[in-house]
């Protein structure tokens, strides 16, 4: 609490009462109570992710603190630095004797993930410490690999100047968006990474730099007027399609699922939009408490990778009916604005706003909607899907998620069968979508209804001896097994402490994927080979 709330006189009175806490971890159950808190980390760690103020780092290097300690996710205070973005905390850290070549539990060196997250100012303090640009992850990738993935020239001609050579087959991207016309309208651009209150003033400067800005990705390309706001995420846009334009919601009452990560994910795939060149946006409809503040949040956004591509909108602590409608409508102002400028707008909106009375019609009656772009709402909430609010009841699609999968390390650990959209049930989509999603609906189902006593106790199908009857239950629950790791993906969120980089994958590859898993051209591959893959070619290498 202490390092939270910037109170270095209270920190100096508890270690000197008791040295051992520096050597303290956070547990579990105290990451629930703050929105930025990751398991297994140490003062150091937090101090060395920014929290705390200016100058809780240099105190606590002051004192008999552990510089390779790891958190939970096996990284040390050093790699912290470069994903949380704070060059000035890894000046220190090394100054004060950190290794460069530190590596993460996935092989990662501090550099690597300067490079995967374009940190051109920590790459250069750690390059000039003597990090070593060669060094290979667990996944044989160097830093100048991840700058090659991630197509970001600066960061290329950076280590190049430090003895990489240069790529032969890199391309510098073209660049990412067209001049923004703006319709009469202020553009909000500017926005992006601020704390706004629910006027509109801003609370919280952008932290954003231009090398922050044009991230070049594999483009997630939107059909104009399509129905479907395609997410990149596999599982999404072919079984519980998000409503371009509607209502949807992400539910859960779990914790340890994944959930930040996954809608981390869906942000990040809004900057990845390129329909006629203009990326999308996310604004986001914020409900604050006391354990629940916007500047923590932005911190858990910073470690997904996306705390800048989010314009943040807050209601205070407490507020009243007035006060929750006004953030709501400063929010959908804004993101009319975008949309009315050509860019489609993620409106994230947290239950405790959608529940207030009149928000959610004025939402549908009034949030821009246009052949080219639109405004689409995800709500984030807390609820079981089985017991949401009547509210809820009209909305378009529901993603919820399975703790079983998240148990077996299946992320996103999405429920695989509860998950639906109105698309889908409306026959909204392609006649092709609509046949492939009900088949691997059937065969998921089927699995699920058998897949506590085989997972439990390690059955096969041959161990299911009380079902006679049914000739095909050997196919169906092999295919469905295959289909629930196909469904893994692998996030931009997570590369630094996977090491495997994210991957967005087009709807028509999800379909042929799972359209040779249907027809059985891939049954003797053996299922590990379908986790964390894109498409269905990345087996059949």
């Amino acid at each position: 609490l202490a390092l939270r709330d910037e109170d270095l006189a209270t920190l100096k009175s508890l270690v000197a009462q008791n040295p051992d806490l520096l050597k303290a971890k956070t547990e579990w159950k105290m990451a629930l109570g703050l929105f930025y808190w990751p398991s297994g980390s140490t003062a150091l760690h937090l101090a060395a992710a920014g929290m705390g103020g200016a100058e809780m780092l240099p105190y606590l290097l002051t004192q008999p603190v552990d510089l390779t300690a790891r958190d939970r996710g096996g990284v040390t205070p050093l790699h912290i630095t470069a994903i949380m973005e704070q060059p000035q905390n890894a000046q220190l850290l090394l100054d004060h004797g950190a290794d460069p070549n530190m590596r993460a539990a996935n092989d990662q060196t501090p550099l690597h993930h300067a490079a995967l997250r374009n940190q051109l100012a920590i790459a250069e303090i750690l390059l000039n410490a003597g990090a070593d640009p060669t060094l290979q992850d667990g996944q044989g990738h160097t830093a100048m690999d991840w700058a090659v993935l991630r197509q970001n020239p600066a960061m290329v001609d950076l280590l190049v100047a430090h003895g990489m050579n240069m790529p032969a087959d890199f391309t510098p991207p073209p660049a990412v968006d067209e001049p923004i016309p703006t319709n009469g309208d202020e553009n909000p651009e500017h926005l992006l990474g601020a704390i706004l209150n629910r006027d509109g003033t801003v609370r919280t400067p952008s932290t954003r730099s231009a090398t922050q800005h044009g991230w070049a990705r594999r483009q997630v390309v939107q059909t104009p007027a399509s129905p479907i706001l395609h997410t990149g995420l596999k599982f999404i846009d072919l079984m519980a399609p998000l409503a371009r334009g509607g209502q949807n919601g992400i539910f859960t009452p779990l914790s340890g699922v994944g959930f930040v990560v996954t809608i981390g994910q869906m942000i990040y795939s809004m900057g990845a939009r390129r329909e006629r060149r203009r990326r999308g946006y996310t604004v986001w409809l914020m409900q604050e408490s006391a354990m629940h503040r916007a500047e923590e949040q932005k911190l858990n956004w910073r470690e997904a990778g996306v705390e800048n591509e989010i314009i943040y909108v807050t209601s205070a602590t407490k507020a009243d009916m007035a006060a929750q409608q006004e953030t709501v409508t400063t929010g959908l102002r804004i993101a009319n604005q975008l949309q009315r400028n050509g860019h489609d707008v993620l409106l994230l909106i947290d239950a405790q706003l959608a529940e207030v009375e009149g928000v959610l019609p004025y939402l549908r009656s009034n949030a821009a909607v246009g052949p080219e772009a639109a405004v689409t709402t995800l709500i984030n909430g807390h609820h079981t899907v089985g017991a949401l609010p009547t509210c809820y009841a009209g909305l378009d699609a529901l993603l919820t998620f399975d703790y079983n999968r998240a148990i077996y390390r299946l992320y996103p650990a999405l429920d695989l069968v509860r998950s639906r959209s109105t698309l889908l049930e409306r026959g909204l989509v392609s006649p092709v979508q609509q046949e492939v999603a009900a088949e691997v609906r059937r065969l998921l189902q089927r699995y699920d209804d058998l897949r506590p006593p085989m997972e439990q106790y390690k059955l096969t199908v041959d161990d299911l001896w009380y079902i006679e009857d049914d000739p095909n239950l050997a196919t169906d629950i092999n295919r469905a097994r295959r289909l629930d790791r196909f469904f893994t993906q692998s996030f931009h969120g997570g590369e630094p402490y996977s090491g495997i980089a994210g991957q967005l994958i087009p709807l028509a590859e999800t379909i042929a994927s799972c359209q040779a898993i249907l027809a059985g051209a891939v049954d003797e591959v053996p299922e590990e080979a379908f986790l964390y893959i894109g498409a269905i070619a990345e087996v059949k290498r």
